[in-house]
């Protein structure tokens, strides 16, 4: 294990390349690299997600998704699991961000690959209805309309992509 001054030193190099990974998004032929950076990046640590929403990198990331070529999917659904267990991350944050329907963009645009991702899609799943439950649970609230419509899509969706044949 590093000792505590270099992780220290570590971290705060991570901290002055997040806004230079941000630009290598947008090159075409870093996209691959800066996606497993940033991936490797919080599972390494998921308080560089903090970082990650300052730094407007979440959004960056969502913006590439609008493109058909997702060939990144596994990078992206492994820093959307972090975002989703990151214990800042609400289900109303969950519910901003779009995230069920980005979701449903990275499973879908495999055509019918999914199984390279599946333990991943499983986790990003398992993770979505465990912040659902566990903030329901803190707060004793019931869930109003909107709220249910959320849960209705995730279920929908895992069950569309798990239980089809």
């Amino acid at each position: 294990m590093l000792e505590e001054g270099k992780t220290k030193q570590i971290n705060m190099l991570i901290i002055q390349i997040l806004p230079m990974l941000k630009e290598m998004l947008k090159i075409e032929e870093l996209v691959f690299s800066s996606l497993s950076f940033l991936a490797l990046i919080i599972e390494r640590n998921s308080a560089f997600i903090r970082f990650y929403k300052s730094e407007k990198i979440v959004e960056v990331i969502f913006e590439m998704m609008k493109d058909a070529n997702l060939v990144n999917n596994l990078n992206i659904i492994k820093i959307f699991i972090k975002l989703i267990e990151y214990q800042e991350t609400s289900f109303d944050d969950i519910i901003n961000m779009n995230m069920i329907d980005k979701v449903n963009i990275l499973i879908n645009s495999d055509n019918g690959d999914n199984i390279i991702y599946t333990e991943y899609i499983i986790e990003l799943f398992y993770n979505l209805l465990f912040k659902i439950n566990e903030q329901k649970k803190a707060f004793a609230i019931n869930m109003d309309k909107d709220e249910f419509k959320v849960i209705n899509k995730i279920i929908n969706l895992f069950k569309n992509n798990f239980f089809s044949i």
